[in-house]
């Protein structure tokens, strides 16, 4: 941040103008008293403090080059992955980035070390690049292994009927013509009828299914940023095209859960009130011990290191 007051007198205006446009009052004159009297009472905002932090420190390395030295001894699949961060996780940095000491660190420790690591730095220096790229190079390799192994898996035909409905053009290539009857058949059974996109219609040739990575957070405020980083590092138009350029169209699944997923509960049997609240009050406890005793795990085996 370059001009940090000039960047807070920013969005002061930014949230005036948000309730000028989605609380409009009539007359006009009556918006312009509103922004007055909320600019001369300070109670949207008060006097910024700033702290000056100094910068991380960087390494040698940087996106145009390439993660090589951090990598181990696999110069093919290397520069696929050095590939893969550059259009996926790695995008938004300018080109020729240097990244910082402590993200190489946390990639040569956990790849080539062969190491547990734990990363503890402040806000916006790279935490969660750095603990994401060892965990896709890891994704990113046994895609590329079954890629070189075996034949393209050949999608479900029901796996595009998800966006398919009724007025969608016929002459779409993913368009099956009972699609209707076919949903309304689902929609009546009560059961969905999406077929997942990564579903082969040939089960043989599909990967080993299970969870290849499992990233907890305390609060689900938490995880919307991390979502948007995990969709740009997997499921961007550009890792799409990159998928079938190097992995011969095999393609990771991600996925997010949390206590407002849908699926999985079931109505009290005598459909009371009480017994609703009930099973969802020993829900939350059944999360809170698990996620408590993760915390206890994790604590104690860091105090260990």
């Amino acid at each position: 941040m370059k001009d940090p007051l000039n960047d807070f007198e920013g969005r002061i205006d930014d949230f005036l103008l948000y309730l000028d446009t989605a609380f409009q009052a009539k007359p006009w004159s009556v918006n312009e008293e509103r922004r007055e009297l909320l600019l001369n009472s300070h109670d949207i905002f008060q006097v910024p403090f700033l702290e000056p932090i100094p910068d991380y420190k960087k390494s040698d390395i940087t996106t145009k080059e390439g993660l090589n030295p951090c990598l181990p001894d696999d110069e093919d699949f290397n520069e696929v992955f050095n590939e893969c961060m550059r259009r996926g996780l790695l995008s938004t940095l300018p080109e020729g980035a240097n990244l910082y000491q402590h993200q190489t660190d946390m990639v040569e420790r956990v790849l080539k070390n062969d190491e547990h690591g734990v990363v503890t730095s402040g806000t916006g220096s790279g935490k969660t690049e750095a603990f994401l790229m060892p965990i896709l190079y890891h994704i990113f390799k046994e895609l590329y292994e079954e890629g070189e192994k075996h034949p393209a898996p050949k999608r479900d035909p029901r796996s595009y009927d998800w966006w398919m409905k009724r007025g969608d053009v016929a002459d779409d290539e993913h368009y099956n013509p009972d699609i209707e009857e076919h949903q309304e058949r689902y929609h009546e059974s009560k059961k969905s009828a999406h077929v997942s996109i990564n579903k082969s219609e040939e089960p043989a040739r599909e990967r080993t299914p299970g969870m290849r990575a499992l990233i907890i957070y305390p609060m689900n405020a938490l995880v919307e940023d991390q979502m948007r980083r995990l969709r740009l590092a997997l499921d961007s138009k550009e890792m799409h095209n990159l998928y079938e350029e190097k992995f011969n169209g095999y393609k990771p699944r991600i996925a997010r859960y949390s206590g407002a997923t849908i699926g999985g509960t079931k109505e009290p049997a005598d459909g009371s009130e009480s017994n609703e609240k009930e099973k969802v009050k020993n829900k939350d406890e059944r999360i809170g011990i698990r996620f408590v005793t993760i915390y206890i795990c994790l604590l104690s085996r860091c105090m260990k290191l």
